[in-house]
């Protein structure tokens, strides 16, 4: 396969049966050639990319659903998970915040609050509900 570079240089780059790639590039002015050796990621370090990205994408969903739980609730107000899930009839911006998340009973919603403490949520204190939380402005 034959790529061209804005400079005035031609490349060539051969993928060899190990996945090691070599670059052999002619500059015009110098007339010689110059291999080099890419190493491809190896799979221990694309996997660790990945999960940082994930644990990256997860933080940001966190953030979005107690977003979205204070646009519906307000900040300093305590509401305990059972509260949070009756409200979702009236309240759209938060049943899609809670089909996002995957969260399609109130225990699970009771869960990912209990993961949400450190994007703002607190826990405030128990009734005969369960947990009840708070969202204060970090």
């Amino acid at each position: 396969m034959s790529l061209s570079v804005m400079s005035a240089r031609t490349c060539e780059t051969r993928v060899s049966a190990r996945r090691k790639v070599d670059v052999r590039c002619v500059v015009p002015e110098l007339v010689h050639t110059t291999p080099q050796r890419v190493q491809p990621l190896s799979i221990a370090d694309e996997i660790k990319t990945l999960e940082t990205r994930l644990a990256a994408l997860r933080l940001l969903q966190r953030e979005q659903l107690v977003a979205r739980i204070t646009l519906v609730v307000g900040e300093n107000i305590v509401f305990s998970a059972a509260d949070l899930w009756d409200h979702q009839v009236v309240s759209p911006e938060l049943q899609t915040a809670f089909l996002e998340a995957g969260l399609t009973s109130r225990r699970k919603l009771g869960k990912k609050l209990h993961q949400l403490t450190a994007c703002g949520l607190v826990r405030w204190g128990e009734d005969r509900n369960g947990v009840v939380w708070m969202v204060v402005r970090q």
